[in-house]
């Protein structure tokens, strides 16, 4: 659990697959702006300045900005087969798209 301006949150902790690197803190989806909705399209976005008393968890990925998907062949010389494993890696995270995207998600060493 982590103070923020705004108020406390809570994260994950994930164990990393190479064990040399250790632990790692995970806030997925911490939101550092909005664009109410869809009022603010092609608009600055506003700074959310709403505070909170409870514990807010921060545990899941939030949408990605709207993007053309990938189309992946690795058979396809444009694509080196390296890249084209990194992109079936991901794309799950992908799919989930909304315009109201402003999320970071934060990776901190433990004891960082």
């Amino acid at each position: 659990v982590i103070e923020t301006k705004n108020g406390k949150i809570k994260g994950l902790l994930l164990t990393l697959t190479d064990k040399s690197l250790g632990q790692v803190e995970v806030y997925y989806g911490i939101q550092y702006a909005s664009l109410s909705g869809s009022q603010l399209r092609f608009l600055p976005p506003t700074v959310s300045n709403v505070r909170w008393d409870n514990i807010k968890p921060h545990v899941s990925i939030q949408p990605v900005c709207p993007q053309n998907l990938p189309d992946i062949k690795t058979s396809d010389e444009t694509v080196s087969r390296e890249r084209a494993e990194h992109l079936m890696r991901i794309l799950p995270h992908l799919k989930n798209q909304a315009e109201d995207c402003l999320y970071l998600n934060v990776y901190v060493p433990v004891g960082g």
